[in-house]
């Protein structure tokens, strides 16, 4: 459909830069339910184990009434999850989210991929 469109080919590059680095075992994070759905269909193509979390996704930015727990269901595990990856592939517009949550990790920078497969940096 169309949030397949909008999503499938920043997800497929992912995918591609995942496996060109040898990662076979990855946790996909993201605001949308239809990401996670699709990058679930499509990590088969490519023999990769994709984790999504259980939370419904949803975007830091529009829900500040959420309560504790659904705000740690939701937002705050996808935040420490990130903390514990060896990588960051972006597949989308870079995330302050994401971006702050490997900089708190001390990641280093030739970890953080974008969606060409290259280093991304800050400028």
């Amino acid at each position: 459909g169309k949030d397949d469109a909008r999503y499938s080919d920043g997800i497929r590059k992912a995918l591609q830069c995942a496996k060109r680095h040898g990662i076979s075992n990855i946790l996909f994070l993201a605001g949308s339910e239809a990401a996670k759905k699709l990058a679930l269909q499509m990590s088969t193509d490519y023999g990769i184990q994709l984790h999504v979390s259980k939370g419904v996704a949803k975007h830091v930015d529009r829900y500040s009434h959420l309560t504790r727990a659904a705000f740690e269901a939701a937002v705050w595990n996808d935040f420490v999850a990130i903390q514990q990856a060896q990588y960051l592939l972006l597949a989308g517009r870079v995330s302050g989210f994401s971006g702050s949550a490997a900089s708190m990790a001390f990641m280093p920078v030739d970890k953080v991929l974008n969606k060409s497969c290259e280093t991304y940096l800050v400028k």
